[in-house]
């Protein structure tokens, strides 16, 4: 069994579902006043579980008595540890205070968030009135499907586009002669890619080939580049179907900005920008 506990999720992944209240559990072990009951156990084992508390329950009801022992001995002393440390002041320690402090700023964080969300409208009704209001963030970008073979020079990528264009197989091309090792391994595929996301040079010779047709040699900082296009798609409005996920995502988005939005305007909150543009000791 691992010894080393799992992360927090990061602030915004959150569970809107309620949590029930859980009646009060039997204590299973016990550090001076601290106890420790099945709540907890279950708890620690959930964090190797993705906080699935219920896959806990089952590995520990398929633990072996001694394996349950050296478990729940394990949690006890950790336990026990954390008292050493306090009584001895480890706590004021900054890098331990710091690490306190922010592991508490992000369950309270989560927490606040997963409370919040309960009186999220996410219905139907909410969803399709989000999407008609903002229907032009929800498109669908143009991007082409290309694969590449990159090599050193315009002579070999001469070489290669004359395999290519004789009815060599593209893929069989690139997994022997691309120096591009990442996408050499899948045949040269690149899968789709938008503007802005490549080179000029390589850009310009994506979205200027026809589907179904090889392009190059082209050059760019990285060598000389042969390409294929292989599927096209046009920028287009997404239809509510087609866009539902997105919306998901974009309305829990709204509310939380909302939110946000609302505590600062009622604290005091204040960003110091100039600060900020020092931050690593540079400035622009």
């Amino acid at each position: 069994m691992k010894k080393k506990l799992l992360l927090l999720a990061a602030l915004f992944c959150l569970t809107v579902t309620a949590l029930p209240l859980q009646a009060a559990e039997p204590v299973i072990s016990q550090v001076n006043d601290e106890t420790i009951t099945e709540g907890d156990l279950r708890y620690v084992l959930s964090q190797h579980t993705n906080g699935n508390e219920a896959i806990a329950m089952i590995m520990m009801a398929q633990m072996a008595p001694q394996e349950k022992l050296e478990f729940v001995s394990q949690i006890t002393d950790a336990l026990l540890l954390s008292q050493a440390a306090l009584r001895k002041g480890y706590q004021f320690d900054p890098a331990v205070a710091r690490k306190i402090r922010w592991d508490t700023v992000q369950v309270l964080s989560q927490a606040y968030m997963r409370h919040a969300a309960q009186s999220w409208d996410l219905s139907e009704e909410a969803l399709k009135a989000f999407y008609d209001d903002h229907a032009e963030a929800f498109i669908q970008t143009e991007a082409v499907h290309v694969r590449h073979i990159l090599v050193d020079s315009e002579a070999k990528a001469r070489t290669v586009l004359l395999q290519a264009m004789s009815g060599k197989n593209f893929a069989e091309v690139a997994a022997k002669e691309s120096i591009d090792h990442g996408s050499a391994r899948n045949g040269g595929d690149l899968g789709w890619i938008e503007r802005g996301q490549t080179v000029p040079p390589f850009e310009e010779a994506a979205f200027t080939t026809r589907a179904g047709r090889l392009a190059g040699p082209v050059q760019s900082d990285f060598g000389w580049h042969v390409l294929e296009v292989l599927e096209r798609r046009d920028e287009r409005a997404l239809s509510f179907a087609e866009a539902k996920p997105q919306v998901v995502q974009a309305l829990q988005e709204h509310y939380i900005m909302a939110e946000i939005a609302r505590l600062r305007g009622s604290e005091a909150y204040v960003i110091d920008e100039e600060a900020v543009q020092k931050l690593g000791g540079l400035t622009r």
